[in-house]
């Protein structure tokens, strides 16, 4: 019999156990000196193969020693060796039963539906919602439409019914979106969701389906790891699924507009992507042909599938508006952007954030409407992307430009439910001694282990102005002791305290977010020149009544003149106070004087008597020239005030009388003017953003499948600093691809130089794809490595 040793002691554990492997039987050997303890099966499933690593883990052994042994993650290790030692049978289920332990559907639920799905099936229109009713009602569990599908498929298997799996049994595992239940409803007629054809296998790209036989290099390799997402996204869509797909991977290649596709190498984009239109101006075509309203819900309901708090799965969105300057020559309204901190001319992109802050919806308009207007027409679009009735009952962190009374009542009468801060707060709302909510949250930052510390004191009543909201006074304390006083506002009666605090705290996440789409997705570039006159879309606009031309410069000019006449009016009535002040400076010179006089005539008079006094006589003069100067400057400063004040009354007259008759004429002029009139007949022009609204919701779509490869990544990388940045290396490395039998292999070609433990996180991600894309191409006898 040919054995190998695995483990044995001299690695600083005292111990007589020794395991060997036994090739013949394909076993392990369990030895207690020379006695042979247990024979073990090598399946990595079995459930004895487990508990020996765990009571190996549990008798010392360390975890890399048993890593090196058995190729277990130590995580792994350390949650089968707990498990022997936990009382917790269901914890114990749990850690030895895998990644499917804690699967809502057990064998009893998964027999239920299939038998109840058989019974139905062709009977009822609505057998789906019955199937989850009686689920819910009698195992407790809510199952999504994913997992009823796949029950579904596994049925008709059994029965020798020909039909496809669904690529959207692998959308869970290759997206990192757990279903949740929430999105297990059918969608309504109405409903603006993609729809999911179960019929169509997933497609197989030429790189996997058409792979050399010889190792060929090849640009853009690296997209292979998102072909399962790919097949999430245009799943059900058939009209411009390749162009979707092509963008798609321009994008996430960098090549974040269509100017930029010169930059990607065409033949070799397409062995992952499918077929692909080459050249600028085409692809501009296709662009125009496919941009449109319709077209970007589409794009929209297939995102959503991406995001496990999405439309139709989470409650609770970030919404605010976000501002691209532009800076070309067409006449357009102007509005405020936040980049420049000033008036410019600009369009708005209002967009809508999930909970974890990854982008879901964004809608582009020019300056014509403000932002409470825009919030309510963004909502009755963004409604589409929900079943009817998932349509309230949501939560909308709201930016402070939305802030008004009217607003939230409007907002709470709809349904749904807001929560934003309390604008012009000042502190002083903060009572000692009433009840206080205090709790703590934190924040990572470079790594998993490397947390920031928050620490929040709330107080919640009734806000004075509507009592339907609740107001809560926050006092704030960061890890540098910092603390702010401010105040939220929330209508969800049922959101606890903590959650809506840290809600809005929490908001940077899709500030980030903002920034990060602008740098790598290019959000914030023009796609299209393209625009439009007023004249053109005057029927869609909703017209609004403005001041008129003539009234808004009468306006202007009367401002002009009761600004100049307030200045004139304010001079002279400073000069005014300084004649009064140097007549009575002289007057009280003059009285003086006069006595100073008298005092000399005196001292004359008696200089003859008394020698004496001579020196006081001398001093009296020179007070008396001291007087004299300073009377000589009052009456001076006296004389320019009155001539400055003639001068200002000459000003003042006509002053007053202009601004008497522009009164007049302002008051019959015609004050109110069609807005659209007034753009119309002053040439402004609307930007043209269908194309652009198009390619955006492809660019957030392509940010959103970047960001479900680093939700994979990064607990497996560990290092928050960089992740980023060496997942895109493996994203937009190039490579070498060959078929050898039914494997097709990918080589991805890193430029750089990397650290082990680096290399080592590569290798676990690549290989954890390789396993979800080769489920994936199962139908087709494809494995990819």
């Amino acid at each position: 019999m040919n054995v190998q040793p695995i483990l044995s002691g001299g690695n600083g554990v005292a111990t007589d156990l020794h395991l060997v492997l036994s090739e013949s039987s394909g076993s392990v050997l369990v030895f207690l000196g020379t006695a042979l303890l247990e024979r073990i099966g090598c399946s990595r499933e079995a459930l004895q193969y487990k508990m020996l690593v765990g009571r190996l883990a549990n008798a010392g052994w360390s975890l890399s020693a048993l890593q090196r042994a058995f190729g277990h993650d130590p995580r792994t290790v350390k949650k089968w060796a707990a498990a022997l030692l936990s009382e917790d049978v269901e914890f114990a289920v749990r850690a030895f039963g895998g990644r499917g332990g804690g699967r809502k559907v057990t064998p009893a639920v998964a027999r239920y539906v299939k038998q109840r799905y058989r019974e139905l099936c062709g009977q009822r229109r609505d057998f789906r919602q019955t199937v989850v009713g009686e689920v819910a009602d009698l195992f407790g569990e809510r199952l999504s439409r994913e997992v009823l599908r796949r029950l579904f498929r596994q049925a008709d298997r059994e029965d020798a019914t020909p039909r496809e799996r669904s690529p959207a049994a692998f959308a869970g595992e290759a997206i990192g979106c757990p279903n949740d239940g929430t999105s297990g409803t059918e969608p309504a007629a109405n409903d603006n969701r993609s729809p999911e054809v179960a019929s169509d296998p997933p497609y197989v790209p030429p790189a996997v389906g058409a792979a050399p036989s010889r190792p060929v290099g090849v640009h853009h390799a690296g997209l292979i790891l998102f072909l399962a997402l790919f097949d999430v996204f245009v799943r059900g869509r058939r009209r411009w699924a390749d162009l979707e797909r092509q963008w798609l991977g321009q994008v996430l290649q960098g090549a974040v507009n269509l100017e930029q596709s010169r930059l990607v190498t065409a033949t070799d984009l397409a062995r992952f992507t499918g077929p692909v239109v080459a050249g600028i101006e085409p692809q501009r075509e296709r662009l125009r042909e496919m941009a449109g309203v319709e077209t970007v819900m589409e794009l929209y309901a297939a995102n959503a599938r991406l995001l496990a708090d999405g439309p139709g799965r989470g409650t609770v969105f970030y919404y605010d508006p976000h501002s691209k300057e532009y800076t070309g020559d067409l006449t357009v309204l102007k509005g405020w952007c936040g980049r420049r901190h000033g008036i410019v001319k600009v369009l708005h992109l209002d967009a809508i954030h999930t909970q974890r802050g990854r982008a879901c919806f964004v809608l582009h308009y020019s300056p014509y409407y403000d932002l409470r207007e825009r919030f309510f027409m963004t909502m009755e679009l963004f409604n589409r992307l929900f079943a009817p009735g998932q349509r309230s009952g949501r939560t909308f962190v709201l930016d402070r430009g939305i802030y008004g009374l009217a607003e939230f009542v409007r907002f709470i009468e709809a349904g749904d439910h807001v929560l934003t801060w309390e604008k012009g707060y000042s502190s002083g709302a903060w009572q000692d001694g009433a009840p206080t909510v205090v709790f703590a949250r934190q924040r990572t930052r470079n790594h998993a282990g490397d947390l920031r510390h928050y620490r929040f004191e709330c107080q919640e009543t009734p806000w004075p102005r509507d009592s339907r909201l609740r107001r809560m006074v926050v006092r704030a304390t960061n890890p540098q002791n910092r603390t702010l006083e401010v105040s939220v506002l929330c209508s969800n009666p049922t959101m606890p305290v903590e959650t809506a605090v840290w809600l809005m705290f929490n908001r940077w996440l899709q500030e980030n977010d903002f920034k990060y789409l602008d740098r790598h997705f290019g959000l914030n570039q023009l796609t299209s020149y393209a625009s439009r006159s007023y004249a053109e879309e005057a029927a869609r606009l909703q017209d609004k009544p403005v001041d008129s031309i003539e009234y808004r410069e009468l306006k202007s000019q009367l401002h002009a003149a009761e600004n100049t006449l307030a200045r004139r009016l304010l001079q002279r009535e400073r000069q005014q106070d300084l004649l009064l002040a140097a007549e009575q400076r002289t007057e009280h010179l003059r009285a003086e004087k006069a006595n100073v006089l008298a005092q000399v005539r005196r001292a004359l008079a008696g200089l003859e008597a008394e020698a004496g006094k001579v020196g006081d006589s001398v001093a009296l003069r020179q007070h008396g020239d001291r007087l004299m100067a300073d009377l000589r400057s009052a009456r001076g400063k006296a004389s320019r005030a009155r001539r400055a004040l003639a001068k200002l009354d000459a000003l003042v007259a006509p002053l007053k009388q202009q601004t008497a008759d522009l009164e007049t004429r302002l008051g019959a002029a015609f004050r109110s003017q069609s807005r659209l009139q007034l753009l119309i007949d002053n040439h402004y022009r609307l930007l043209d953003s269908r194309c652009k609204a198009t390619l955006d919701a492809l660019r957030i779509a392509a940010a959103n499948l970047f960001a479900a490869l680093v939700a994979r990544f990064r607990p497996l990388y560990g290092n928050h600093r960089n992740d980023h940045v060496m997942l895109r290396q493996l994203t937009r490395a190039d490579g070498f691809l060959h078929r050898d039998g039914q494997t097709v292999y990918v080589r991805l070609w890193l430029r750089g130089r990397f650290q082990d433990w680096q290399t080592r996180a590569f290798r676990r991600f690549l290989a954890e794809v390789s396993e979800d894309l080769t489920r994936l191409c199962a139908h087709s006898g494809n494995q990819i490595r």
